[in-house]
């Protein structure tokens, strides 16, 4: 019965407060990130370049919907998942998006409970207060459409191997960001899922032919995705060092700034590259002899290193860090947690009031989404709390650590008035 109860306050919270000022917008809408698919997809269904930005531009002007478009960088099977809106208004396409997303939202919140053991209660909370859950709709993102993909190959893995794999080909081919997953792929051994995993990535690309040619797919793997180490983004006019950019290259970037607010400096650069082989190489020997599979820590660690090392990550990326926020809520809850999860979830209208009223700590309260990313990264490295196996379920794991504090409690506060004789004994 309590489980109900909770779903249900998740579920009036999730739409009366977090998504109210989404569908106030929605009214009103140019699109904001959709307008980029959308018309990618109109020019590329029309038989031109989707990577033609001027293209994009033109046809929004045409149809007195908006003056600029930002560049369309994502692979060319991104746009297969758009041909929903091949007939709608970009208003109406927007707004199918967004119920989209709250389906893909659920489907996410169930796997995360049924195969990954996040608490029911964690993801509950989760679904109704996590604030980059209401940006992501809101921006018009499809950031779930990646992550249910993604999630489904990784838990099928163990026992689908080939399905699974290229569940994972195909969330890595919709946005090149999740090809870092396949490294789980490798700490299991998992050949088959490899194979499948590179299989499925071809077959999408033969697939989009008809509608994105080789020319268009050539320019996109030689000139738009090699420009994404440097910050350049395919033409994308946002700076790098803007607030709302929480990545690991936009922190090194603020103290070894490049030559203009859209390029990487060469220190930079490298500093991010050794950056994330340290990180990845503590994880890969944290995990390595996991037996747990699909592991909720060392998956939620790797999705938080593949939201933070591309150049830009904004608040809608954070939803990539649902699994990672409920597997460490799960297996190492205590007061930590509570501060990475709301400086995680905090949204980017509070921490920018917080810079303006406290200017002394202006620096550190800009980095704090990073730092609570990095800091929950640290949580799932950890694993599990002791008094509970790996392979516990979430439950009892929850309640070891709740009779682990009672215990210190009892021991902190249970000898008070006795000698001191007695309480060094």
């Amino acid at each position: 019965m309590w489980r109900w109860v909770l779903l249900v306050g998740a579920l009036l919270v999730h739409v009366f407060v977090g998504l109210r000022p989404v569908y106030e917008h929605a009214r009103t809408t140019d699109g904001r990130d959709f307008a980029s698919y959308y018309y990618a997809f109109r020019v590329a269904s029309a038989g031109g370049d989707p990577y033609d930005t001027a293209a994009l531009e033109r046809l929004a002007r045409r149809e007195h919907t908006r003056k600029r478009v930002n560049p369309f960088f994502y692979p060319p099977p991104f746009l297969l998942t758009q041909a929903f809106a091949s007939k709608l208004t970009l208003r109406q396409g927007y707004l199918c998006l967004l119920a989209l997303n709250e389906l893909l939202l659920a489907a996410c919140a169930f796997m995360c409970v049924r195969w990954y053991g996040v608490a029911f209660w964690v993801m509950a909370l989760i679904v109704a207060l996590y604030s980059p859950i209401f940006d992501h709709a809101e921006m018009g993102q499809a950031n779930l459409l990646v992550l249910v993909p993604l999630l489904a190959g990784l838990a099928l893995a163990p026992k689908k191997p080939w399905l699974g794999g290229a569940l994972v080909g195909v969330a890595a081919m919709l946005k090149m960001s999740p090809a870092l997953m396949l490294a789980y792929l490798v700490l299991k051994r998992r050949v088959s899922a490899l194979v499948a995993a590179a299989a499925s990535a071809l077959a999408l690309s033969v697939a989009t032919l008809p509608l994105v040619g080789f020319e268009s797919q050539r320019r996109f793997y030689l000139e738009v995705l090699p420009s994404f180490s440097s910050g350049e983004y395919h033409g994308l006019s946002l700076p790098i060092g803007m607030t709302s950019n929480h990545s690991i290259p936009g922190f090194w970037n603020g103290l070894w700034r490049g030559p203009d607010g859209h390029h990487l400096s060469p220190a930079a650069s490298h500093l991010t590259t050794l950056t994330a082989v340290l990180l990845l190489a503590l994880w890969a020997y944290r995990f390595r002899r996991s037996l747990r599979d699909p592991d909720a820590n060392a998956i939620g660690a790797l999705l938080v290193l593949m939201t933070l090392l591309p150049v830009y990550t904004y608040e809608h990326h954070f939803v990539f860090l649902m699994v990672a926020l409920g597997a460490a809520a799960t297996t190492r809850p205590g007061p930590l947690l509570l501060v990475v999860a709301f400086f995680l979830g905090w949204p980017l209208a509070w921490q920018r009031g917080a810079e303006h009223a406290f200017p002394l700590f202006r620096g550190l309260l800009r980095d704090s989404k990073l730092t609570a990313a990095l800091l929950l990264f640290g949580l799932n490295l950890l694993g599990p709390r002791g008094g509970a196996s790996p392979s516990a379920p979430p439950a009892e794991r929850v309640r070891a650590w709740w009779s682990t504090v009672r215990a210190r409690a009892r021991l902190e506060f249970g000898g008070l008035g006795r000698p001191d004789r007695d309480r060094h004994e």
